[in-house]
């Protein structure tokens, strides 16, 4: 499980003689071994996150009962995550659960219900989660970096999974856009000075450009993280979501998924609520390139955040 689609082999070729010639015969005897080990890889071998979608989706075929086994894990590893504020653990089992709907283990209706849970939280206001411990402004901050988490969380499926979305149900998908797209106006933005730090040197200096000289000109200084990725996911919702970055084996299989005749709901999750006690990930510098000249490289493409975004996993 751990070393699958790392050798020279055809990658296809490789999952079906895993699943037929191992993974189907050891299940009846070993699956929490297998769910144990399968979930330690989808959290720190998420590059491969669609190998593992893909070998639940194979297995599926002549074992639903696995899916379904697969389906309620993801969803108790999903919740723990979110009551131990594991957030990176939580955007990595929901690229996965993402991945399971794309190989038909899951249903691409409660995948939306998920997503549509996470922006919940955009319809919490401070009023309504009082907490002593923390003033005005601390709590406004709080509340903020609580909805970006989870509006990122969101995003972040869309490069793997957004053209299936789009299929399944579009007027749902715009739905989540917009929505989004408003609480992206409604953001304080105080904080954006103090992350864009790239600067071009000065003409008396050799020293690297990111210790010293003038703020560089095009890099975009009113956007931030969130900002770029919305962006992106716009872009390539034009592109007609054409990803080339995103390792995908599963295209090989799809006539046998689309066969399948079991699809799983995930379970409903329950979003702890606002506390001082959690602290959601930070705004941080937007990931950019620059050439050896310090020239600044402007990719608009959903490429620049996935070199960001598989270089975090690591």
């Amino acid at each position: 499980l751990v070393r699958i689609g790392e050798t020279g082999l055809n990658l296809e070729q490789n999952l079906d003689h895993f699943v037929n010639k191992a993974l189907s015969i050891e299940i009846p005897t070993k699956k929490p071994q297998i769910l144990k080990t399968m979930f330690r890889c989808i959290t720190e071998l998420s590059v491969k996150t669609s190998v593992y979608a893909s070998l639940v989706g194979l297995v599926q075929l002549g074992n639903p009962d696995f899916g379904h086994d697969v389906v309620d894990r993801a969803h108790a590893e999903l919740q723990s995550a979110l009551d131990h504020y594991d957030f990176s653990s939580v955007r990595l089992l929901v690229r996965f659960c993402a991945e399971l709907a794309k190989t038909h283990v899951v249903s691409y209706a409660s995948l939306f219900d998920l997503l549509t849970t996470f922006l919940g939280v955009l319809d919490t206001t401070p009023s309504e989660t009082p907490d002593s411990l923390l003033d005005s402004a601390t709590r406004s901050r709080q509340i903020q970096l609580r909805r970006d988490f989870f509006v990122y969380v969101v995003l972040a499926v869309f490069p793997w999974v957004g053209s299936d979305l789009a299929r399944y149900d579009n007027v749902k998908l715009q739905a989540i856009l917009t929505r989004i797209e408003a609480y992206l106006h409604t953001r304080d933005r105080s904080v954006l000075p103090a992350l864009h730090v790239w600067s071009v040197p000065r003409t008396d200096s050799t020293v690297v450009a990111l210790r010293t000289g003038i703020p560089h000109a095009q890099v975009d200084k009113n956007s931030d993280y969130l900002d770029l990725l919305y962006q992106d996911v716009v872009r390539l919702r034009e592109d007609q979501w054409q990803v080339a970055a995103i390792l995908r084996p599963n295209p090989a299989f799809m006539a046998r998924f689309d066969a399948a005749s079991v699809q799983h709901p995930i379970p409903p999750l329950v979003i702890p609520p606002e506390s001082s006690a959690m602290h959601y990930p930070l705004n941080f510098v937007p990931f950019q390139l620059f050439n050896p000249d310090h020239e600044y490289q402007n990719v608009k493409s959903v490429d620049r955040w996935l070199v960001r975004e598989y270089t975090r996993d690591i």
